[in-house]
């Protein structure tokens, strides 16, 4: 099951193999950001099926996104350069997808 601040990997589509944040869910859809391309301001919506969780998580920046804190996009972009340095490391070197 996806919660808010969960990292999750996009399966399919134009943006196949790109990391997101998690920042709102709905009962067909996950808000979706990346701090570039789609900010806070914008998330993008997509289907829980083309997307994959990923198992590794930041806990503050979870906490902030649950305890409705301000999130800049500069948090979400680094957050998310961190797990994917990780996950590179624990696989690989492998993609995500």
């Amino acid at each position: 099951m996806m919660a808010i601040g969960d990292f999750v990997v996009s399966v399919s589509g134009h943006d196949k193999s790109d990391v997101y944040v998690v920042i709102g869910l709905s009962p067909d859809r996950l808000q979706l950001v990346d701090g570039k391309a789609h900010k806070m301001d914008r998330p993008k919506q997509k289907n829980y099926r083309h997307v994959r969780q990923l198992q590794t998580n930041d806990p503050s920046l979870t906490e902030k996104l649950c305890g409705d804190q301000w999130v800049s996009d500069s948090e979400i972009r680094r957050s998310i350069k961190k797990v994917v340095t990780e996950l590179g490391n624990q696989e690989g070197g492998k993609t995500l997808v």
